[in-house]
């Protein structure tokens, strides 16, 4: 057994003890109030490039491109690596390197025969936030490895690399990875806080209830239309997601949808508590 396959062998036994821990429920609730607060509160920019899977896929590729090997932060590599990644199109790639640049979010760090690009203080503090919910989630579930960490910016650094070393090789030694949970939410603008605000809405540490949902509380909130609420609420119902009373305003999550959000948790959380355990080891003593 080679050590990738050995470290994706550790993640799916982990992951399979984090969907059986009686505490997988408040660590889950934990992320999703956080990372709503985080999406929330941060600028309409920082929103617009974390909205969805190819927009936050793109944020990753060019803090892992610039803490990695900065010679080569440029927009060329970031397109590439985000279309090698099958997260998104070149022209996709293209517009939001654009924006990231009109409204300073992208930083010109050099010139030469290519200008160098380097992510904002705001990106590199998105993601920070990012890890020290999912840090928090694991000291929730007893996690030794997140226990004694301190989530500063150095360690932020050592994580990004760690993960860009580690996530290269898993996906090189298990292929294409299998379609994810969740994917419909990951996929529509503001899908996860969109989730995370219904499951906000639901009490109960494990939501298998109903709860009351406000469409145009939900698009001022989240910064979307209410008709792009309104069509996330019918067609996660049509693919059935959700229950979604349009009379009542009410919507209920189904056991379909409450074993995809365990699963999704779980797995992410194992993945998140490997990348802990090995950037730890890259800081000197």
């Amino acid at each position: 057994m080679s050590e990738m396959q050995s470290l994706l062998q550790q993640i799916h036994v982990r992951a399979a003890e984090l969907n059986a821990h009686r505490g997988l429920w408040r660590a889950i609730r934990l992320i999703a109030a956080q990372s709503l607060l985080d999406y929330t509160s941060a600028p309409p920019a920082v929103r617009h490039v974390v909205k969805d899977s190819a927009s936050y896929a793109l944020v990753i590729v060019i803090l892992r491109i610039w803490h990695q090997r900065p010679r080569a932060a440029t927009a060329a590599s970031f397109k590439k690596a985000l279309v090698l990644s099958g997260w998104g199109s070149k022209g996709r790639a293209t517009d939001l390197i654009a924006y990231m640049q009109d409204r300073k979010l992208l930083l010109p760090s050099g010139k030469g025969r290519r200008t160098l690009l380097a992510p904002a203080a705001e990106l590199l503090a998105y993601h920070r936030a990012g890890i020290l919910s999912a840090t928090d989630a694991l000291r929730v579930l007893g996690s030794f490895a997140a226990a004694t960490i301190d989530v500063t910016e150095g360690f932020v650094r050592e994580y990004i690399v760690t993960s860009a070393e580690l996530a290269e090789g898993m996906f090189a030694e298990s292929g294409l990875w299998e379609p994810r949970p969740l994917s419909m939410f990951f996929e529509r603008d503001a899908g996860l806080p969109f989730l995370y605000a219904l499951l906000e809405a639901i009490a109960g540490e494990r939501p298998a209830g109903e709860g009351a949902v406000s469409v145009s509380g939900l698009a001022t909130r989240l910064g979307v239309s209410r008709p792009h609420i309104l069509k996330m609420l019918v067609d996660s119902t049509d693919q059935g997601f959700l229950l979604w009373n349009g009379t009542q305003r009410t919507v209920r999550l189904t056991p379909e949808l409450l074993t995809d959000i365990e699963s999704f948790f779980a797995g992410m959380l194992s993945v998140h508590e490997l990348y802990l355990e090995h950037a730890v080891r890259r800081i000197p003593l």
